[in-house]
């Protein structure tokens, strides 16, 4: 089970991130593609979250803030890019932000 996960979609492939499954957060990634719909494991983030927010800009998605899993808000921001299907770390925000849309 997943849930306050965030989620955003690129092309015909929507992304889940993050969120808990009851007992721990998770930082997985999980990827539905809607022509074919079937979900496929994604390369997790680095930082296990949940009640994050996600937007989609070009090939990249955008994931913000949430909470650690030492139930901390968090001001990073994670960009996954579904081409090289990479990770990558840009600036935090200036405040730590948490169940956001």
């Amino acid at each position: 089970q997943r849930s306050m996960c965030a989620a955003a979609a690129v092309g015909n492939t929507i992304y889940v991130f993050g969120g808990e499954d009851g007992s721990k957060h998770l930082s997985s990634t999980k990827a539905y593609d809607v022509r074919t719909q079937t979900w496929s494991s994604v390369n997790p983030m680095s930082t296990k979250r949940r009640l994050c927010a996600a937007a989609a800009v070009g090939n990249s998605i955008y994931v913000f803030g949430g909470r650690c899993s030492k139930n901390k808000p968090l001001s990073s921001v994670k960009a996954y890019n579904v081409q090289t299907r990479t990770w990558s770390s840009v600036a935090p925000m200036s405040t730590a932000r948490h169940g956001c849309a």
